[in-house]
C-alpha cells in the first residue's frame, strides 16, 4: 500500500496556496476536511478537480476545537466521500495532559473506535480512499495500546501531529518532539507522517520510521506565489523538497551533534494545545454512534502563516474561494 513521503505542503483554501499547488503540482497535498466541505458543499468540487489529478490530497480532521466539536462521524464519512481524497486522518479526538484521566482514555478509545469505523464505512462504500491513522498518547502506555489497537487492521502508515510543540508558548520543544515521535514508532514498523514540521533540520533529527513531514510555513518562506512565476515557484520548491528528503534518508542527527542538550530523563510532556489524543481502555462495540457526535481537540492551527492573512482577501481574484482556519505550523 502507498503512503506519503517527502515533503508535503499543508493547502489552506486561500488564493496564494491554490496558485501554489497550480503550479508546482506537489506529490502530495495536505487539506483540513473543513476545506475540502467548503470546496465540495459550495463549488461541487472534488480533491481532482480543484488540486489536480496528479496531486494526492490527504484530508485531516486536525482543526480547531470548536468546528471539530460540531463534526459527527457520519458528517466526516459525507465529507471524505464526496471530496474522494487519497488518503484520510479521521477522528481525531484531544486528550490533554493535564485532563483527567478517565477522560483522556474515553477520548482515546472514541479516537480509536471512529478510526476504525470510518475505514470500514469507506470500505463498504467502495471509496478508494485510504485511511492513515493519528498515533496518541501523552504517556508511552496510551501510545502502545493505540498502535496495538491499530495494528490488526493493516494501514498503510500512521500519523503524530506536532504543531503544539512549536506553538505551545514555551518555545520550540524539539527535544520533546523527537523523543515523543520516537516513543510512538515502538511496537510496529509502519512509516510515519509527521504533521508540523517541514524543516529539513529538524527532520534530520527523527527516527527512521518518519518519511514525511508536512507543514505551511517552511514552504511559503521560500515560495510567493504574489511574487514568483511559476517556474521560480517549481525551483524553488524543487529545492526545499530535495532538503527534506535529503533529512529523512539521513541517518538521525543526535543532541550532540546538533549542539542542543538532550531532555531530561523524566522530563514532562509540553502542555498541549496538542490534538495528541490518547487510549486506555479498548474500543467498545456497544457505545452508541450518537455519543460521538461532539468532540474536543486543541487547535491544530495556532502557528498561522501571518503573510496570507495580511496579504490577501477572499476576494483577490474571481476564482477565489474562501479562507478557512489559518493553517498548521511547521
Amino acid at each position: 500500500m502507498e503512503v506519503p513521503t517527502g515533503a508535503i505542503p499543508y493547502i489552506e483554501n486561500q488564493w496564494s496556496h491554490h496558485e501554489f499547488v497550480t503550479a508546482v503540482q506537489p506529490q502530495y497535498a495536505l487539506v483540513k476536511i473543513t476545506t475540502a466541505r467548503a470546496l465540495h458543499d459550495e463549488y461541487g468540487e472534488t480533491a481532482d478537480s480543484y488540486y489536480g489529478e496528479d496531486t494526492k490530497v490527504i484530508t485531516t480532521t486536525t482543526i480547531t476545537d470548536s468546528t471539530l466539536n460540531l463534526l459527527s462521524w457520519e458528517k466526516e464519512f459525507d465529507i471524505v466521500h464526496d471530496f474522494d481524497p487519497a488518503f484520510h486522518i479521521p477522528c481525531d479526538y484531544s486528550t490533554y495532559e493535564d485532563a483527567d484521566p478517565e477522560e483522556r482514555t474515553e477520548n482515546v478509545s472514541n479516537y480509536l473506535e471512529g478510526t476504525i469505523t470510518m475505514q470500514r464505512w469507506l470500505r463498504e462504500a467502495s471509496s478508494e480512499t485510504q485511511i492513515l491513522p493519528l498515533i496518541k498518547g501523552v504517556t508511552d502506555e496510551e501510545r502502545d495500546r493505540a498502535v496495538a489497537t491499530l495494528e490488526p487492521h493493516e494501514f498503510p502508515g500512521y500519523v503524530f501531529y506536532g504543531t503544539q510543540y512549536f506553538t505551545s508558548g514555551d518555545g520550540i520543544l524539539i527535544n520533546e518532539l523527537v523523543a515523543d515521535v520516537t516513543a510512538t514508532t515502538r511496537g510496529h514498523d509502519r512509516p510515519l507522517l509527521l504533521i508540523g514540521c517541514l524543516s529539513p533540520n529538524f527532520l534530520q533529527r527523527m527516527p527512521r520510521q518518519v518519511v514525511a513531514g508536512s507543514g505551511v510555513q517552511r514552504w511559503r518562506m521560500h515560495i510567493k506565489p504574489r511574487k514568483q512565476e511559476p517556474a521560480e515557484m517549481r525551483e524553488a520548491w524543487a529545492e526545499l523538497r530535495g532538503e527534506v528528503s535529503t533529512a529523512l534518508a539521513a541517518p538521525p542527527e543526535t543532541e550532540s551533534e546538533s549542539g542542543s542538550q538532550p531532555p531530561a530523563q523524566a522530563q514532562p510532556q509540553p502542555q498541549q494545545t496538542k490534538t495528541a489524543e490518547d487510549s486506555d481502555t479498548p474500543p467498545t462495540e456497544t457505545t452508541p454512534l450518537s455519543t460521538f457526535a461532539t468532540r474536543d481537540d486543541a487547535d491544530a492551527d495556532a502557528d498561522a502563516d501571518t503573510t496570507d492573512s495580511q496579504e490577501e482577501s477572499p476576494t483577490a481574484s474571481p476564482t477565489d474561494k474562501p479562507e478557512t482556519e489559518s493553517g498548521s505550523g511547521d
